[in-house]
């Protein structure tokens, strides 16, 4: 008997600190995503990210920041949209935080040419 209970007192005790591990790692950007929509008018589309929370969605393009708050649905998807904000695809970053996650969003190299280097006389 005492050993039933020893063994379902270490059972519940095992059962506490993974709850509490869980809760203290947390989920922090595990899955979000930030993709890009469309490019004129800017669109960003957000992934993943936690249910009815306020997003703060940075968007940083030809030297220039601006940002946005928006709220995730009850998916936890959202869009932000920039319309007075001109664009170079090349030079975009983006990032959205909001409800403990972060997803950031920026051009691949691949998609944008090299520099031309200038022409030598």
């Amino acid at each position: 008997m005492r050993t039933l209970i020893l063994s379902l007192l270490a059972l519940v005790v095992c059962a506490a600190l993974v709850s509490v591990g869980a809760a203290a790692g947390g989920d922090e950007g595990k899955g979000a995503k930030l993709v890009l929509v469309k490019k004129q008018p800017l669109v960003l589309r957000g992934l993943s990210f936690r249910p009815a929370q306020t997003i703060v969605v940075t968007v940083v393009t030809n030297g220039k920041e601006i940002a946005r708050r928006t709220r995730s649905g009850s998916t936890g998807a959202f869009t932000a949209t920039f319309t007075q904000l001109s664009v170079d695809p090349c030079q975009l970053e983006a990032h959205a935080v909001g409800g403990g996650r972060l997803a950031v969003y920026k051009a691949a190299e691949r998609m944008c040419p090299p520099p031309l280097d200038p022409l030598e006389p």
